[in-house]
């Protein structure tokens, strides 16, 4: 008997275009208060409905990305980093079986791209706080 394939689940359009504009935001290191493109001109750039514009704007918002303000000059809105987020990725880990390995691999990846994110945007007054710590 030959076995049956698994089915291939297709993912929403909608998704994928969250995730599209959230490679976006870390791509273009897009900062709190920043905009993106408003619904119409997504509508044009990716050739998708409003519905499905609005699904994934609304997917965004859920994850806490960005703010979605009202009116004809708004857009979707970079939000800062929130709790919740951070809460969401420490239960995400709570269910995951990780060894020392693993979590030494994320830190060190974690690591590099936040002193990568850092090059250049310091100045010797920002190390003279951690500096003082070290000291005392």
């Amino acid at each position: 008997m030959s076995e049956t394939p698994a089915p291939m689940w297709r993912i929403k359009l909608s998704d994928q275009i969250a995730e599209d504009l959230s490679h976006r935001i870390a791509r273009e290191r897009l900062t709190p208060g920043e905009r993106l493109p408003n619904a119409r001109a997504l509508m044009q750039r990716k050739g998708r409905a409003k519905g499905t514009i609005r699904e994934a704007l609304k997917s965004l918002e859920v994850q806490g990305l960005v703010t979605t303000p009202s009116g004809p000059n708004g857009g979707p809105e970079i939000r800062p980093i929130s709790v919740k987020a951070a809460q969401q990725l420490r239960r995400f880990l709570h269910f995951q079986e990780l060894d020392f390995a693993q979590v030494y691999a994320l830190r060190q990846g974690l690591e590099v791209a936040l002193g990568a994110s850092v090059v250049g945007r310091l100045g010797a007054g920002d190390f003279a706080h951690p500096e003082a710590n070290i000291a005392a």
